[in-house]
């Protein structure tokens, strides 16, 4: 990319350039409306013994005609401007970098890109062809198995209410799990309570690390059974840590009763009916 002409820690200090230079160029293009066809890497010098070369960054985007072109040093942009296009090659894969020279300049490197097959989008970015992805096959028969690994694996489910005409969402730590029947502790204050007693109707989403996900739809209701209650609260240090003892008033403990469970296999778009017990 460097000619060999320019000393050692003159090309240190491009490099340096090079990389202060992409910042900007990364904010720019963050902004952009679509890529940039063309990116230059390019030293520039005031001529021979002169200050040490500067590695500036070009981009050139395609506009009718002619490509708007920016120029970009360590500080910032430096330069902007527009160029016929008729002969420039489109940004692609593969690129070949070698040195050139300008009148009235100093040692040029250069990289230029081969053509691209890929579309153009109608926003006048590049656009890969969509396909849709092929999940692994696995057996039907062990739809209830998957959906209750996917809920061991997946701690912390997302639970979702109705307020008013507004959903709402948030995570959940279950104190206990019974197949698809989830037990979830709730304090009285949460903002939550008075949404399940508006309406029931509840649905638990789990994502586990592989993708793979379970929804269950069911309704919330409060456990009211003694010996279920001092069962689960035996079960869980963490209840009576923060509780204190199991007659606290604020403590409330949901059951969610399911009425329908779907599992979904990572990249299989569709969902899978599982038995809810």
């Amino acid at each position: 990319m460097i000619s060999p002409t320019i000393p050692v820690q003159a090309c240190r200090q491009m490099n340096l350039d090079y990389a202060a230079a992409l910042q900007h160029v990364a904010e720019t293009i963050a902004t952009a409306p679509a890529l940039p066809r063309r990116v230059e890497f390019t030293s520039v010098v005031a001529g021979l013994g002169a200050e040490p070369p500067r590695g500036h960054v070009l981009l050139s985007w395609s506009c009718g005609p002619r490509a708007l072109r920016l120029e970009f040093d360590a500080d910032g942009l430096v330069d902007t401007g527009a160029i016929p296009i008729a002969a420039r090659p489109r940004w692609g894969a593969t690129a070949t970098c070698s040195p050139r020279c300008s009148p009235g300049w100093g040692p040029i490197g250069s990289c230029t890109a081969a053509p691209d097959p890929r579309p153009v989008s109608r926003r006048g970015g590049e656009e890969p062809p969509l396909s849709k992805p092929a999940p692994e096959p696995f057996d039907a028969g062990r739809l209830v198995e998957l959906a209750l690994g996917v809920m061991r694996a997946a701690r912390f489910p997302f639970l979702a209410t109705i307020d008013g005409d507004q959903p709402r969402l948030r995570p959940v730590s279950p104190v206990r799990t019974d197949g698809f029947t989830v037990y979830v502790a709730n304090l009285r204050g949460y903002h939550k309570t008075g949404e399940i007693e508006a309406n029931p109707r509840v649905e638990l989403g789990y994502l586990d690390e592989h993708h793979d996900q379970v929804r269950i739809t069911g309704v919330a209701e409060v456990v009211t059974d003694r010996a279920l209650l001092q069962s689960i609260w035996d079960e869980n240090p963490l209840l009576r840590q923060y509780l204190g003892t199991i007659d606290n008033p604020e403590f409330l403990l949901y059951r969610i009763r399911p009425e329908r469970v779907r599992y979904m296999k990572e990249w299989a778009l569709d969902y899978h009916e599982v038995p809810p017990g």
